[in-house]
């Protein structure tokens, strides 16, 4: 029966069981029986982790090459994705922190294009993520997410928001974004029994869409060029939380960035955000992003976090 060899890290933390755990399922060079895709689908699945991602291993590189690009796959329990934050930092860590590279670029390759890679300072893995953000013409009215979330009051969201916009960071991942008015009316959040399925629009009506509830808890300005955002955070996909969710916080960041950020002409933001308080499995996920002259437009998109390995085995299939 083949096999191949795993680890499991906790990503988003530096501390073990802490952060969101991710699967990391190694297909050496060369292997004799790489799995179908629906083996990694019922893999994905017996890990019953958010995510995991299947490693497609290079054979050695010269120590003179410039870049070495890996190939992953990034799958949930119920299918795979073109993109999550949080498998992608997570195999940036990999790489760099646990695996090393005689290459002098990293870059990841995910259905969702190249995703360079590089180091930073305490074991940081940052990555540049690719984007085509949206923002869908519909919204979720106050009402439909007072249905979703019955222990969310009208009074617990921020000010007077009748609705809620939807937004998405790549085809494929959509995200509901309610402002919440305190981080006691963040706690008050439960799983809900019921996906969000607003009318989204063509191309990205596709994908997960997942609710992204956020207070900002801080922002201020940098000699008045730069925000610096602190925001507290909960991902809810159904009855389902995410400890860490590194697609929904580029979105939050680009969204805000785009309206907010926009308005003042501010082009550079720098985001901190805090997510799996409530889960007892705390998180912290890093953005910095740049708007185009004039504001309009996204023009880079960095994520960042660290990772620590947890456990080690192989997986039979």
């Amino acid at each position: 029966m083949p096999a191949l060899p795993f680890l499991t890290l906790d990503v988003f933390t530096d501390t073990r069981y802490l952060g969101n755990p991710l699967g990391v399922v190694r297909i050496p060079h060369g292997h004799a029986l790489p799995p179908t895709r629906e083996q990694k689908q019922k893999i994905a699945k017996e890990f019953n982790l958010s995510e995991t991602i299947f490693l497609h291993e290079n054979p050695e590189v010269p120590g003179d090459t410039e870049e070495e690009v890996v190939e992953i796959d990034i799958f949930t329990v119920d299918q795979e994705v073109p993109f999550a934050g949080h498998p992608t930092v997570g195999a940036g860590y990999y790489l760099h922190t646990l695996r090393g590279s005689r290459a002098k670029r990293l870059a990841l390759m995910t259905k969702a294009g190249k995703i360079p890679v590089r180091a930073l300072a305490g074991n940081v893995a940052a990555l540049e993520v690719p984007h085509n953000v949206h923002l869908h013409k519909a919204e979720m009215v106050s009402t439909e997410m007072m249905t979703l979330f019955p222990t969310v009051s009208h009074d617990d969201y921020h000010e007077e928001l009748p609705c809620m916009p939807v937004f998405s960071i790549v085809k494929g991942m959509t995200f509901v974004l309610p402002r919440l008015a305190s981080v006691e009316a963040l706690g008050r959040v439960t799983p809900s029994a019921s996906l969000a399925t607003p009318p989204l629009d063509a191309p990205w009506d596709t994908g997960l869409v997942g609710v992204f509830f956020y207070v900002v808890v801080r922002r201020e300005a940098v000699a008045d060029t730069t925000w610096v955002w602190d925001i507290r955070t909960r991902m809810i996909l159904g009855l389902l939380e995410d400890p860490a969710t590194g697609s929904a916080s580029c979105a939050l960041a680009a969204y805000l960035a785009l309206t907010e950020g926009a308005k003042r002409g501010v082009r550079k933001h720098r985001f901190q955000l805090t997510q799996g308080v409530e889960m007892g499995r705390s998180s912290t996920v890093g953005i910095e992003l740049v708007l185009s002259q004039g504001a309009r437009e996204l023009e880079s998109l960095l994520l960042y976090g660290t990772a620590v390995q947890v456990m080690r085995g192989t997986v039979e299939y």
